[in-house]
């Protein structure tokens, strides 16, 4: 009997309520790092370290941007649309229609969440207007920062960090 405290952890002195719950997770769902997630976060929460956040949500980038890819082959390999076959009663087929890939809905949203789109890489002609808005705005500021400069000192302020955005 001296070993029964021993087999089920009753007196475990080293192991915290929190790691129990971690291996908990881990088995209940195994595979997919939940507990790396929920520690992640509670990092994040209390201590205000987000480099393990910033490593999920690149792992997440990554594994949306392979779904995409997918999305693409096989869209590349089926086509846009293609004859689906038209069957009766009996199983049997009398005809076929034409029908859009059902996989472009997706990749579409796809594509917007990721910003592959033209607009979103300034290829569209409004997209262009506001680049160059953005770029006027930034020459008015940095215009209204000169004016206002002490004449007596001739020194001008630092550039911003970010020219262009």
């Amino acid at each position: 009997r001296r070993a029964a405290a021993w087999k089920h952890g009753r007196y475990a002195q080293t192991v915290t309520k929190q790691e129990v719950a971690y291996t908990h997770l881990d088995q209940a769902l195994p595979g997919m790092g939940a507990a790396f997630v929920l520690q992640a976060y509670r990092k994040a929460e209390l201590d205000g370290d987000f480099s393990d956040v910033e490593k999920i949500a690149a792992q997440a980038m990554a594994e949306s941007e392979v779904i995409r890819r997918r999305a693409i082959d096989d869209v590349l390999e089926h086509g846009i649309a293609f004859d689906e076959p038209v069957l009766d009663g009996k199983g049997e087929a009398i005809g076929s229609r034409r029908r859009a890939n059902p996989v472009l809905d997706p990749l579409r949203r796809m594509n917007e969440q990721l910003g592959h789109t033209a607009e979103d890489l300034q290829l569209t002609r409004p997209s262009g207007e506001g680049a160059g808005k953005a770029a006027m705005a930034f020459r008015l500021e940095r215009d209204a920062q000169l004016r206002a400069l002490d004449r007596g000192r001739r020194q001008l302020p630092p550039p911003p960090e970010n020219p262009g955005d």
